[in-house]
């Protein structure tokens, strides 16, 4: 059986690739610090500002989203969830990260996945921290995937989906999980239909072996790391289409 593969791994994988990207941890970051400061006073501009000059910098909205607006959006998850900042502000700055990325050009791979490569992200009907994968949604469709969105679907739906779809894997993300029993039932039901499934979160970030608990083959820690793990399943390798990890 293949094995599954966590978050540091598929790190060494992409250093290995692209060792011009690796930078220093996110959250020490200078225009990380600099961003997130921006996003709680409501200054878009800076925030375009910054997202700007990245995507200059680098010719990748991939880049943008890993090394900038990922890593802030989780420091003022952070700040929020050990009661440094209020709701409002937190949602806010979510808003404003979300405008910002939904605004940002696509920047085609030069290498793209097999063509007819799919994929289905989701989340349990009662997320409402779905920002992560939105723009690990983005970054699937630069590197070649057709990516089905499934929001606020039923469990019924998101199954239906996968039945038509016959994706490559499934992309799940929970910000928090008050029981892991209805991440569990959906993971098991994507493997009874042959699909692995790929986790992320702040709720996997908190319990970093709560993948393993619910059963999932793989955790996504960013959004880099999730485009790592999409290719591996791309190519059949690291995400096997058999039960948990």
């Amino acid at each position: 059986m293949s094995r599954t593969l966590d978050g540091v791994e598929a790190r060494r994988e992409y250093a290995g690739r692209q060792p011009a990207v690796i930078r220093r941890p996110r959250h020490d970051h200078g225009v990380v610090r600099s961003l997130a400061a921006a996003l709680l006073t409501e200054d878009r501009e800076q925030v375009w500002s910054l997202a700007t000059e990245h995507l200059l910098a680098t010719g990748s909205r991939l880049s943008v989203f890993a090394d900038l607006l990922h890593p802030a959006q989780e420091r003022l998850a952070e700040l929020w969830y050990s009661s440094r900042v209020g709701h409002a502000d937190e949602a806010r700055a979510a808003d404003a990260v979300l405008a910002i990325a939904r605004r940002l050009p696509p920047t085609p791979t030069a290498a793209p996945v097999p063509a007819g490569s799919r994929c289905v992200l989701t989340a349990l009907p009662s997320e409402r921290h779905t920002l992560g994968l939105e723009m690990l949604g983005a970054a699937l469709e630069d590197d070649g995937w057709s990516v089905r969105m499934a929001l606020d679907d039923r469990l019924d739906d998101v199954l239906d989906l996968i039945v038509d779809d016959r994706p490559r894997f499934v992309g799940v993300t929970a910000g928090w999980l008050a029981r892991p029993a209805p991440m569990a039932a959906l993971v098991q039901a994507a493997h009874a239909l042959g699909s692995p499934v790929l986790v992320g979160g702040q709720a996997f970030t908190r319990a970093p072996d709560l993948w393993r608990r619910v059963g999932a083959d793989g955790r996504a820690p960013d959004v880099r790391v999730g485009v790592v793990l999409a290719r591996r399943a791309a190519r059949g390798r690291g995400v096997p289409r058999s039960g948990a990890a």
